[in-house]
């Protein structure tokens, strides 16, 4: 069965009709759709895509790469903008350069962080391995608190164990179990030496689904050197080091972390502090200790300086 179909299109004549078979029709639906093709006053049929015929209407011969590059237009069928094939090719031949250079770039800087470990693992060090004086040094403060210290938040180290040492080969580990969502340690000093991993135990807080929000709050001592972290710091959660005189990652450095929060500044600053520095003054640490075990980071209790963390916004 044939049928008679008048296609009133502005690109052809109202009076051109064209007798076509119901299967022949859906194709040419098909090749107008996929190929954004159009009829031609006066023509029937158009030049099949991408032959001669076709490029030579459109004013551009294939064997002549100098030939201009026609511009995008409406397809009659859809009404969306399509580009030519020259313009498809263009922009995928700039997009592949465009990718081949942003890879060059990062395998350049890989290589360039690579050499720079490599020098930085033979280089001479100073800083002790492990437990060690001018290495991780607990706070005397810690050894020697008293039982009672948490109802009064003047812990210097707490909900969590004392550090382990082990070490295999030339490797040292320092282990320090948590043993709760929030703990704080106190140190004289926290140097990570070139061959010491400093492990923060936090296993019990992971979930089922592998995440984990315990936090370990580190404070070094006012009168420390700036910390030194040459080795590793591993941790299934998060890990704050607060030192007031700094903390400097030399390029043998590796973290394995959820979260690394690094800072110079207090971890708050009440509305009665008018330093950014309260050093190991006890008062100011009790607060301390108590809002961070209470609320964390996001403190806006009464006698705080509202969202001032890390004495951000004070002046």
């Amino acid at each position: 069965m044939k049928t008679r179909l008048t296609l009133d299109s502005p690109v052809m004549p109202a009076d051109v009709a064209l007798r076509l078979s119901t299967r022949g029709w859906l194709q040419r639906c098909a090749w107008a759709s996929g190929m954004g093709f159009s009829l031609l006053a006066g023509s029937a049929v158009a030049a099949p895509f991408g032959s001669a015929q076709y490029f030579q209407s459109r004013g551009v011969t294939p064997a002549n790469p100098g030939a201009p590059v026609p511009t995008a237009r409406v397809d009659p069928v859809t009404g969306v903008t399509v580009a030519t094939p020259q313009q498809a090719l263009i922009r995928a031949n700039r997009s592949i350069a465009n990718l081949s250079r942003a890879a060059e770039a990062l395998a350049s800087t890989q290589a360039a962080q690579t050499a720079a470990r490599q020098l930085a693992l033979i280089a001479p060090s100073d800083v002790p391995n492990g437990l060690a004086p001018g290495g991780l040094q607990v706070a005397a403060s810690a050894m020697n608190q008293l039982s009672t210290c948490a109802a009064t938040n003047t812990c210097a180290w707490q909900n969590a164990n004392l550090p382990v040492q082990t070490s295999t080969g030339a490797q040292t580990t320092v282990t320090v179990q948590q043993t709760a969502k929030k703990a704080i340690l106190t140190w004289d000093s926290f140097n990570i030496g070139r061959e010491t991993t400093l492990n923060f135990d936090q296993r019990a807080g992971t979930q089922a689904d592998g995440s984990n929000d315990w936090i370990a709050l580190n404070r070094v001592g006012a009168n420390a050197s700036p910390s030194r972290i040459l080795g590793q710091i591993k941790a299934d959660g998060s890990v704050y080091l607060i030192n007031p005189n700094g903390v400097i990652f030399g390029g043998s450095s590796q973290v394995n972390v959820n979260s690394l929060l690094v800072s110079s500044l207090p971890l708050y600053l009440t509305t009665r502090q008018n330093t950014l520095r309260p050093g190991d003054d006890p008062v100011y640490l009790a607060e301390s200790n108590r809002l961070f075990l209470e609320t964390g980071l996001t403190s806006t209790s009464t006698g705080t300086a509202n969202g001032n963390i890390l004495g951000l916004n004070s002046g």
